[in-house]
């Protein structure tokens, strides 16, 4: 029974740091993403923009850019070039979905 009460103790024991790993990495993920923020970026860089809206995990709007060379970048969300990026991508945004989704432009 002693050998049962080890390996049942060391078995708990295995779980629990398991169970602590993967709460800890979790914890991780479930983080503001930008640290370093920056005022600007080459335009001409930028594939992809991606905004995270302040949310239980992140008290604060991000906006993350993919560039050209696979780098992401944070944008500083107040700034006036971040500003009229998102309205640039805003209104791209609206003319693609207004092109590929009018009627006229759709065939099946």
């Amino acid at each position: 029974t002693k050998m049962k009460t080890a390996l049942t103790r060391i078995v708990l024991l295995a779980c629990m740091v398991i169970c602590f790993s993967a709460l800890s990495a979790s914890k991780s993920i479930f983080q503001c993403r930008c640290v370093k923020i920056s005022k600007m970026v080459n335009p001409s860089q930028i594939v992809d923009i991606k905004v995270n809206e302040p949310s239980s995990y992140c008290s604060r709007k991000e906006v993350i850019v993919q560039l050209k060379d696979n780098i992401s970048a944070c944008l500083d969300p107040k700034a006036p070039f971040t500003i009229r990026l998102l309205k640039i991508n805003q209104v791209m945004c609206g003319l693609c979905k207004d092109y590929f989704f009018n009627s006229s432009n759709y065939s099946m």
